[in-house]
Parts: C-alpha cells; sequence; structure tokens
C-alpha cells in the first residue's frame, strides 16, 4: 500500500494543495512553512486515535486567505469547508486491506482508494444546523469510513518533544505493552507455576531482611493515623506481586548487559534508537496477527529524536528492507 496523492484546501497555511507523491518522497522545509500542518492533515484522515473531539476543528483552522480583513469575520459564517483527501493504491494483493478500505474504492484498474476528512455544516439529529468534521469514502459524503476500519490503516505518530524513557517505562504508553501481554497471554501454566513459586520464595526471602516488616506496619499506622481505621490501608512490601501474568506485565527493560543499568543511563539517541525498535517489533507483530493490516508513521521533527546520521541510518533500512508494509 502507498499514498499517492494528497489533497488539501483551506486548511490552516494550505489554500489548495494538490501533491502527488511517490515511492520516497521527502517533503523538506523551514519553519512555519506547513510541514507540521501537512502531517496533521494526514492524521485528521487516518489517524483513528485522534479523538472524535479533537477532530472537531475551530475558525483558526481555516485558511487566513479567506478572511475579509475584520476581527470580527468567522469562515464558518460564511459556510467555508475544509476537505482533506488522501488517495491509496498498491494494495491490490492484500485482502485485509481491500475489506478495510470497501467504502472507499474507486472505479480504476489497478484498485485505489480515496478517504476524504470534511469540515462543514450539516444538520444533526435534533435538526439543529453545525460544523462538524465526517470521513467518507470514494469522494461519496453518504459513504461513512469507520473509525474502526481505518484503524487496520494504523497511523503511528510520534510528537516531536516526549520523554522516551517515560513512555517505556509507562504501561498504557509502552510499545512493550502488547508484546508482553501477548507473552503473558500464551504462556504454558506450568511455566508459569515454576514463576509463582519463585516469586513466592524471593517474596519471603526479603520479607525477612531486618526491617522490611516493620517498615510496612509503620506505613499501615500513619495512614490508621491519618484518616482513622475505617479508611485505614494496610500495605505489604514486596519485590513484585504473586500472579505471574502481573510480573511479566511489571517487567523493566535494562541495559549495556550484564551491567543492567536502567534506561535513564542511555543516551538520548540512543534511547529514541530502542524506542524505534520495540515500535518496529510491537507493529510487526500487529500486523503478523493482522490487528492491523498496514502502517504509515509520521514522525514530527525527527532531528528531536535522532541525530542526522542516525537518521539516515533508520530511515534507509526501512526503505531498503521494506516489504509494501511501511
Amino acid at each position: 500500500m502507498r499514498i499517492e496523492r494528497l489533497e488539501v484546501s483551506n486548511f490552516r497555511n494550505f489554500s489548495n494543495l494538490d501533491l502527488t507523491l511517490s515511492s520516497g518522497t521527502v517533503i523538506v522545509g523551514e519553519n512555519r512553512t506547513g510541514k507540521s500542518n501537512l502531517v496533521h492533515a494526514l492524521r485528521l484522515v487516518l489517524d483513528s486515535d485522534i479523538s472524535n473531539h479533537d477532530r472537531q476543528l475551530n475558525k483558526d483552522d481555516f485558511w487566513d486567505g479567506l478572511s475579509d480583513g475584520t476581527p470580527e469575520w468567522d469562515p464558518m459564517d460564511d459556510e467555508h469547508e475544509i476537505e482533506i483527501s488522501v488517495e491509496i493504491g498498491e494494495f491490490e494483493n492484500n485482502t485485509a486491506i481491500v475489506a478495510a478500505l470497501a467504502g472507499a474504492l474507486l472505479d480504476d484498474s489497478p484498485l485505489r482508494a480515496r478517504l476524504t476528512y470534511k469540515f462543514a455544516k450539516v444538520t444533526d439529529i435534533m435538526g439543529e444546523e453545525r460544523y462538524r468534521g465526517r470521513i467518507y469514502g470514494a469522494g461519496d459524503e453518504s459513504s461513512p469510513v469507520s473509525s474502526e476500519l481505518r484503524s487496520y490503516l494504523h497511523l503511528e505518530f510520534l510528537h516531536a518533544l516526549r520523554d522516551v524513557e517515560e513512555d517505556i517505562r509507562h504501561w498504557r504508553r509502552s510499545p512493550l505493552r502488547k508484546m508482553l501481554e501477548a507473552v503473558a497471554l500464551n504462556a504454558p501454566e506450568k511455566d508459569l507455576e515454576v514463576a509463582r513459586a519463585a516469586i513466592t520464595d524471593a517474596n519471603d526471602a526479603v520479607g525477612k531482611i531486618d526491617g522490611i516488616a516493620s517498615l510496612a506496619e509503620e506505613i499501615s499506622n500513619q495512614t490508621r493515623l491519618m484518616v482513622g481505621p475505617n479508611q485505614a490501608l494496610k500495605t505489604s512490601l514486596k519485590i513484585s506481586p504473586q500472579e505471574p501474568a502481573r510480573l511479566i506485565r511489571a517487567m523493566r527493560l535494562l541495559i549495556d548487559g550484564d551491567a543492567e543499568r536502567p534506561l535513564s543511563a542511555a543516551s538520548l539517541g540512543n534511547l529514541n534508537i530502542l524506542y524505534l525498535a520495540l515500535l518496529e517489533l510491537g507493529l510487526k507483530n500487529q500486523l503478523m496477527t493482522v490487528d492491523i493490516a498496514h502502517v504509515v508513521m509520521a514522525i514530527e521533527e525527527p532531528e528531536a529524536h535522532l541525530h542526522p546520521h542516525l537518521q539516515r541510518l533508520v530511515f534507509r533500512r526501512i526503505l531498503e528492507s521494506g516489504n509494501g508494509q511501511w
């Protein structure tokens, strides 16, 4: 699958953009020329993780050139519209993508599809007119494409400013999460029983260290002093939960081999290499299990993530070893 064309009208600094994309297209430009706006336009169409609330734009998202110059001017009073269309090709041999794009297929050979985001005035179920962002297929506004179907065309967006170490550590944001969940789900019960016994022994051993049990009791007593016996918390100190599946979820990634150093010991560049490696592994697993049918990755300000020579190495490998899924 490949994005072949992107059309944007009346969105931010784009009045009427019609961009044909070839394989390996690179878009460069100085600050404030619209690179981030272009990525956001693509996300409005493809990124199923954007909430319905965030997909609803406002008057500041309209192209400034529409203004009549008065401070009170509102593009929505004049019923201007924002429209963003993405044309997709080279997917006819992928049945999962064909199925996901069924409502967006064009009458072309070979197969092509068109997805459109439109922010315009509509009449809601209460009969009230208001502006709303919608996504539909094949240029037909009566053919909406659901977020569930669009999720098979997975768009992974990496913000320019983010804390890689915290993202990996945070369970909900970690690219490790789905892989660890799969391991926990598929682990043989006999292996889990062995782990459960080892965890119990380890917790018992640590609990016998002088001061551990008394510290846990002291913490419980302190909560009792603060809120009374009915609301007090009974606490314990353990190195991990007893349940192996929860232990797998609590695992931490370490670096530098036998030195087993925490992620904080790595440089920012190395942390980003690690993050991208985890992300790619997780996405490949999702592709293999057909949780998703295709991946589009958008990295805002890659220079904020990687030194230029690392960017070249990473992107060259993706371009040269891609199998049509990236």
